[in-house]
């Protein structure tokens, strides 16, 4: 194995930690953050509407919702992709019964209002389910392998305009002479 071959292989593991490294920590805490904001503006919104007093503060359904928001945002750091889909795959099928959440949304009588809390609990699911699959391992493994193929290849074509800019500046001290002049060049 050639030093250069070695460099690049010890380039190439370094890029790899670093990219575990992040997406072990930062990123997981970035997604973290970014849920909970999300969550906070929702949580918002279903309090606006109590606030302009489209529903009680004490309606079951502004109460269950409320409870929905603060409980996500207090174990957003525990939310996990796997689990979600374990959750998903175990429940029974044959159940038909609506969650309570839903069922007391259904009883709002304002159209408008229950639109508004079914629009507040589906964008909540779905930030939630969004945010589970970005810190998943199974969801980043491709993206980490795009971007060690992608830092390789980065890696080899600067090696190879290195040489090329080498081999040129090589060529050119061939042609000139020791003053700057060019030399022509006959064959042999």
């Amino acid at each position: 194995m050639t030093t250069q071959t070695a460099a690049h292989a010890i380039e190439v593991l370094l890029c790899g930690g670093v990219l575990i490294w992040f997406f072990s920590r930062p990123w997981q805490s970035l997604c973290i953050s970014a849920v909970r904001q999300e969550l906070f503006e929702l949580r918002d919104r279903l309090f606006l509407l109590g606030a302009d007093g489209r529903i009680e503060f004490t309606d079951p359904a502004y109460v269950h919702l409320r409870r929905h928001f603060d409980t996500c945002l207090r174990f957003a750091h525990q939310d996990v992709f796997s689990e979600l889909v374990a959750r998903t795959a175990a429940q029974n099928t044959t159940d038909t019964r609506r969650p309570q959440v839903i069922s007391l949304i259904e009883s709002v009588i304002d159209i408008d209002t229950r639109q508004e809390l079914r629009s507040i609990l589906y964008q909540s699911i779905a930030v939630r389910v969004m945010y589970m699959a970005l810190r998943s391992p199974v969801v980043l493994l491709p993206v980490l392998v795009i971007a060690a193929v992608s830092a390789a290849r980065v890696c080899a074509v600067s090696r190879m305009l290195q040489r090329m800019a080498s081999v040129q500046e090589t060529g050119n001290r061939d042609h000139t002479g020791g003053d700057g002049e060019t030399k022509e060049l006959r064959p042999a």
